[in-house]
């Protein structure tokens, strides 16, 4: 309870809103990535203006740096469409927006450690997959589902490093 505490001092009530926002946005493409193996368009446009705007507050009360990480994140986020383009949607248009997204609202650390832990997520469901003789050659893995895991644990590390410092 006090590291929450010490996390709403430092990022105030208006950031904690915006990232159980996201999280629930996340929730729902991931129900509807392993449902239906798409990414809700709707979740994904309200997902972006969630982040849009708390992203631009951060930028006009943190200070004239902050726009840097941001962007940094941004392009982490596009190379993912670059990705999708090249392996004609091995990873689909719907994740890499959502990458592309994130990105700019993490910022380029947050969102090294959510793709550190989307990745590691990955090759363990993977691993699993094949341990189980499952793996075909048109095996997908839904990829939100994993994100939205990885996005709680930054969240998570977030609080705990508010707490620390």
């Amino acid at each position: 309870m006090q590291q929450i505490n010490i996390y709403l001092m430092e990022y105030g009530w208006f950031q904690v809103i915006g990232r159980m926002m996201v999280c629930l946005a996340l929730v729902f493409m991931a129900y509807k990535d392993v449902q239906e193996h798409k990414v809700s368009v709707i979740a994904l446009i309200g997902c972006a203006l969630i982040t849009g705007i708390e992203s631009g507050i951060a930028v006009v009360t943190v200070g004239s740096g902050a726009w840097k990480s941001y962007l940094a994140g941004l392009v982490i986020g596009s190379l993912f469409i670059v990705i999708s383009k090249a392996t004609r949607e091995g990873l689909g248009y719907g994740d890499s927006w959502l990458m592309c997204i994130l990105g700019g609202y993490l910022g380029i650390w947050n969102m090294l450690e959510l793709l550190v832990m989307t990745w590691m997520l990955t090759a363990v469901v993977a691993g699993i997959i094949l341990a189980r003789s499952r793996f075909k050659k048109r095996t997908s893995i839904p990829l939100v589902p994993l994100i939205t895991v990885g996005y709680i644990a930054v969240w998570l590390t977030e609080i705990m490093m508010a707490a620390n410092a």
